[in-house]
């Protein structure tokens, strides 16, 4: 039985009401060039995973220094990925809200500007990017270290941080709703800045 997630439904609603058909539709192009992105890096943990799986010889290491480093490393950038694309979303969506203020690039209207859109696809671009790379690189490390040291437990840590970079497969209502929501969110910015 299908279950209907009532905050997407709203989530959806809202990005549809922001974004008008031709801006939906603009979407098509980068969000392929996204999707692109996310698929490489994550065929490049997957496939790197079953490489290393068949040519190690399995034997875990005495002392497992470097499974250790890249678990700490692992951690490291799960909490560096949680803050860093957070960052460069603010980033931009101070610099929309200073050019509201200023009315100089964008119409102080409630719907998305047309004029806005690039920017915050490009935001949602360089976010999905640093993000999925910080994710690879703590992968590929552990991958590296299993292959070395042979300790299992960085293996499981490569697959968790495959979902996660799989957790960020764009979809168009995803998307959509970002932009909108940032819009919203530079919106109300722009209106503290008076």
């Amino acid at each position: 039985m299908w279950r209907i997630d009532l905050k997407t439904v709203e989530r959806s609603r809202f990005a549809n009401s922001m974004l008008n058909e031709t801006q939906r539709a603009d979407l098509a192009a980068p969000l392929l060039q996204m999707r692109i992105i996310v698929f490489a890096l994550a065929m490049g943990v997957a496939m790197t995973t079953v490489i290393f799986l068949a040519i190690a010889d399995g034997e875990p290491a005495d002392d497992p220094l470097i499974s250790y480093i890249a678990l700490g490393f692992a951690v490291m950038m799960v909490v560096v990925w949680l803050v860093v694309p957070n960052l460069l979303t603010r980033h931009v969506r101070h610099e929309l809200a200073g050019q509201q203020a200023a009315g100089t690039a964008f119409e102080r209207e409630a719907t998305v500007s047309d004029s806005a859109i690039a920017p915050l696809l490009k935001a949602y671009l360089a976010r999905l990017i640093v993000g999925c790379a910080l994710l690879e690189g703590a992968a590929l490390f552990n991958l590296v270290a299993y292959l070395v040291e042979g300790s299992l437990s960085n293996v499981v840590v490569a697959g968790i941080l495959l979902l996660l970079i799989l957790s960020h497969f764009p979809t168009r209502d995803r998307v959509a709703d970002w932009v909108a929501r940032q819009w919203e969110a530079s919106r109300h910015e722009s209106a503290r800045q008076f």
